[in-house]
């Protein structure tokens, strides 16, 4: 629907300018073409607001979800590597998580980050 708003205003804005430069030459009042391109830029607005509430819901919905992630790039690489190495010596990886995430009070979205990271890693030495 957002889409819908910022497209019809998109060429709103368009066609208005166009008429609006094509009353200047008729002289011809010019009042209607400048409305339209004001209600265009209103469509395109209200697209943008849509859009960026949309996107505020979906961050509000994923922090609810798995909460709000603590550690930087650097830690999650870090606790990676552990990860694999514990498991390189004989524990099981969901063991490993589980007392990580105990021991540093790790949020869903930390551990979710660690274990793509593990993947990765992973991936990169194949």
């Amino acid at each position: 629907m957002m889409y819908v708003f910022g497209i019809v205003g998109l060429l709103g804005v368009a066609v208005f300018v166009v008429l609006l430069i094509i009353s200047f030459f008729h002289k011809s009042p010019k009042q209607r073409w400048v409305i339209g391109i004001l209600v265009s830029v209103l469509c395109i607005s209200f697209s943008i607001m849509l859009s960026l509430n949309m996107e505020l819901n979906q961050r509000a919905d994923m922090v609810s979800r798995l909460g709000e992630p603590t550690l930087s790039e650097m830690e999650i690489r870090g606790l990676a590597y552990e990860v694999i190495m514990r498991a390189t010596m004989g524990e099981q990886y969901d063991e490993v998580m589980t007392s990580l995430g105990k021991e540093l009070n790790l949020s869903k979205q930390d551990e979710w980050d660690i274990s793509v990271k593990v993947q990765d890693i992973l991936k990169d030495i194949k």
